[in-house]
């Protein structure tokens, strides 16, 4: 997983926790959703300070388990739904 792929999943992450006030990600208590969450701003916003490093080992850790879990919560709030996520 590159780095843009990361930023796209920590977009989601951030996206789902803003539309549900947090009450879809509480269902879901494997995945350290506030640390995701920051690790989002620190990518948005502070960029300049990023050890590369530091990216690479949280994304080779944790973005796969965040993914996976990211489809579960897709599967499941669309069973027996056509309409992909997301605005139309």
């Amino acid at each position: 997983m590159d780095l843009a792929e990361a930023q796209r999943t920590q977009r989601k992450t951030l996206g789902l926790y803003k539309m549900t006030s947090g009450n879809l990600l509480s269902l879901y208590p494997e995945i350290d959703w506030k640390g995701a969450i920051g690790f989002r701003d620190i990518i948005a916003h502070h960029d300049f300070d990023i050890d590369a490093e530091q990216v690479f080992w949280i994304c080779t850790h944790h973005i796969g388990p965040l993914l996976q879990t990211l489809k579960r919560i897709i599967t499941v709030s669309h069973l027996g739904k056509k309409k992909p996520i997301g605005p139309q």
